[in-house]
């Protein structure tokens, strides 16, 4: 993560940082520039989620999987063997396809 100094533009250095909360951290900041000497606190802070965790998603799934009826269950079940199924073959067919190397002309 990049800071730049409020004073003179310059690049600046995180020196140190203290965690407020899971979310929420004091950046304690220095100039580069030996001739500015600036020194500040900035706080970053978690916003929201632009895609959410593959650990969440797998939780929830599974919540809703056994909140469904039986027969719901069932139906599921034979979905996802089957699109597994699709996607052994798939992986079966690009392994036996050659690997091919380029190489670049010294």
């Amino acid at each position: 993560m990049r800071v730049m100094c409020t004073e003179c533009g310059q690049l600046g250095r995180i020196t140190k940082t203290n965690r407020m909360t899971a979310g929420v951290a004091n950046l304690y900041c220095q100039c580069t520039d030996a001739s500015c000497g600036h020194s500040w606190v900035s706080t970053l802070a978690y916003s929201h989620t632009l895609s959410p965790s593959a650990k969440r998603a797998s939780d929830m799934a599974m919540n809703l999987a056994r909140g469904l009826s039986p027969e719901a269950h069932g139906s599921l079940c034979h979905s996802v063997n089957e699109r597994q199924q699709q996607l052994n073959v798939l992986a079966a067919q690009e392994l036996d396809k050659p690997v091919v190397t380029l190489r670049r002309a010294v």
